[in-house]
């Protein structure tokens, strides 16, 4: 008898755990970023689920569908393979973590810009428009150290502050491992301004050198607007420095 209610049991635990709905990933995702970004609309269970990652004011939503591999979970390791949902074409991917190693594959991922100042909070300032299309081949994280590579083209690029929006028409990031960081270079081009410089993530924050030159096109009311950002060459190019905490 008592072998019988061990069993049931344990046959209850093992039910729960595999049919456990995907709506309680939710709490960990907002935990991690402060709330920032939340897990909405999710069907299915746990291990194979779809949903959709939102800001937390509703106004940038990316679906996401996902499927845990089981084996690996023997061993320690949580694989997990991306999958799109929603009828787009990303995300797509597999990530795999164990024992502090992060390790991601094929990663494809296109996101609206908007969804930016829920990863980077000082970004809150201004609207970020367009669509980032993001690419990681292989990238690789362990410890200190990292391999692979991480590009991202920002289409469409447009900012808004306040009465002023800026069209800054395509923006390419290039990133790869430096320390135990990132590091990248930017160029943007086709749009009001024409940008040239870099990006660096490390310890918890993001920091950018760039140099910002109007556009043969650009309007009287942007150049008079680039002083305010720094002194002007004659060239009318302007260097700034940004650093955010992201924590």
């Amino acid at each position: 008898m008592l072998l019988r209610v061990v069993a049931g049991l344990v046959v209850l635990a093992v039910a729960f755990v595999l049919l456990a709905p995907a709506a309680l990933l939710d709490a960990p995702l907002a935990a991690h970023t402060d709330n920032r970004l939340h897990l909405l609309d999710t069907r299915g269970v746990w291990w194979h689920g779809e949903g959709v990652v939102a800001s937390s004011d509703g106004a940038a939503r990316v679906p996401l569908a996902w499927d845990v591999a089981f084996a690996p979970l023997l061993t320690g390791r949580l694989v997990v393979a991306l999958r799109a949902s929603g009828g787009g074409a990303s995300p797509a991917g597999t990530v795999a973590i164990a024992n502090g190693v992060i390790d991601v594959r094929g990663l494809h991922a296109v996101v609206p810009a908007a969804l930016v100042p829920a990863l980077v909070p000082a970004a809150k300032a201004v609207a970020l428009q367009g669509d980032i299309d993001l690419l990681a081949p292989s990238f690789a994280w362990r410890g200190a150290a990292a391999s692979g590579t991480v590009d991202a083209t920002w289409t469409h690029a447009r900012v808004g502050a306040g009465p002023w929006v800026v069209d800054l028409g395509q923006v390419i990031v290039k990133g790869a491992p430096a320390g135990d960081g990132i590091a990248g270079t930017v160029h943007g081009a086709g749009g009001d301004l024409d940008i040239e410089g870099s990006l660096d993530a490390h310890g918890g924050a993001t920091s950018a050198a760039l140099e910002l030159t109007p556009a043969p096109g650009a309007s009287d009311a942007l150049r008079t607007m680039l002083p305010l950002l720094g002194p002007v060459d004659a060239a009318g190019r302007v260097a700034i420095a940004w650093r955010s905490d992201r924590r």
